[in-house]
C-alpha cells in the first residue's frame, strides 16, 4: 500500500465543500467519493490523485471535442461539464506539474473548455510564470483574441491581489486567494505589460492593459509609451482623451520607460 503525505493540496481536496457540485460522471468507475476515500486510507498519493484527475480531464475533453458544434452546443454539454470539473479540481490543487495539461487542453475545440484550461494555467503558474504562456499564445495562431483576453483578465486578478480594486473591477475571480506579488515580481509583470501594450493587436486587450498600467505604474499615464498607444489607435473617445491629457505635459517632461534603468531599458538587469 502506498503511503500518502497529506500535503496542503490534498487537505484542501478532502474538504467536502471543494467537491460539492463536481460530478465527474456516473459512467466512471472511479467516483469522487472513492477518490476521496482512497486518499484517506493512504491508498493514493498526491501524485496519483493528480494523474487520475488529469486523465479524466483528457478523456472528457476528447469526448466533448468530438461532438462540439457551435450551432448545437448542448450535445457536448455532459462531457464539457465533466472536463470543467476536473480542471476545477486541478486548479484547486495548484500543482505546477499540471501546467502542460492545462496548456494542452487550452487548445480544445470546445470554446468553454478552453476558458477553464487557460484560467487553470494562469492560476497555477502565478503571475510571473504566466508571462511565457501569454507569449506562446500570441505566437500560436490557434489561439484567438478571446483566449488572450481570458489570460490577461486572470493576470489582472493576480496583479491586484492585496491591493485596492479599480472601479472597473480587478479581473476574474480565482479559485484560491492569489499571493501578493513581491516588488521584483511586480516589476517583471509591469515590464511585460509595457511591452505587450505596444504590440497586442486586439484593441480591447490593449485598453485593459492600459488601465492596469495607468492604475499601478507611476508616470505611465502621461508617458511617451502611452502617447504612442493613443496615436496607434486614433479612433475612439478613450484614446482621444488620453492623447489630449498627455499633450498637456511638455514633451521633455513625459516619462520614457526606455531610458536608462527604467522598465523598458534593454540593458536593465532583472532583479
Amino acid at each position: 500500500m502506498k503511503k500518502v503525505i497529506m500535503g496542503g493540496a490534498v487537505a484542501v481536496l478532502l474538504k467536502a465543500s471543494c467537491w460539492a457540485s463536481m460530478p465527474l460522471g456516473s459512467d466512471l468507475d472511479i467516483t469522487i467519493d472513492q477518490l476521496r476515500e482512497s486518499v484517506r486510507k493512504g491508498e493514493m498519493t498526491e501524485q496519483d490523485l493528480r494523474l487520475e484527475i488529469e486523465g479524466l480531464a483528457r478523456k472528457h475533453r476528447a469526448l466533448a471535442d468530438a461532438v462540439f458544434n457551435r450551432e448545437d452546443p448542448a450535445a457536448s454539454w455532459p462531457d464539457y461539464e465533466r472536463c470543467r470539473s476536473a480542471l476545477w479540481v486541478l486548479s484547486k490543487m495548484g500543482d505546477r506539474q499540471s501546467l502542460p495539461l492545462f496548456e494542452e487542453i487550452s487548445l480544445s475545440a470546445h470554446m468553454f473548455i478552453r476558458v477553464y484550461a487557460i484560467m487553470g494555467y494562469v492560476e497555477t503558474a502565478g503571475a510571473v510564470g504566466t508571462l511565457p504562456f501569454i507569449d506562446r499564445m500570441t505566437e500560436d495562431k490557434r489561439y484567438t483574441k478571446s483566449d488572450r483576453m481570458i489570460a490577461y483578465r486572470m493576470l489582472q486578478s493576480l496583479v491586484y491581489a492585496g491591493q485596492p480594486q479599480p472601479e472597473e473591477g480587478g479581473g476574474i475571480d480565482t479559485r484560491r486567494p492569489p499571493p501578493v506579488l513581491s516588488p521584483a515580481e511586480r516589476k517583471k509583470v509591469h515590464s511585460f505589460m509595457l511591452g505587450k501594450v505596444q504590440t497586442e493587436e486586439d484593441v480591447s486587450a490593449v485598453v485593459l492593459l492600459d488601465k492596469i498600467l495607468t492604475n499601478q505604474l507611476a508616470d505611465y499615464k502621461t508617458s511617451v509609451q502611452r502617447l504612442a498607444m493613443a496615436e496607434r489607435f486614433p479612433e475612439g473617445n478613450y484614446w482621444k482623451a488620453a492623447k489630449e491629457e498627455i499633450e498637456k505635459i511638455p514633451a521633455n517632461e513625459r516619462k520614457d520607460f526606455r531610458t536608462k534603468g527604467e522598465l523598458l531599458d534593454p540593458e536593465r538587469k532583472e532583479e
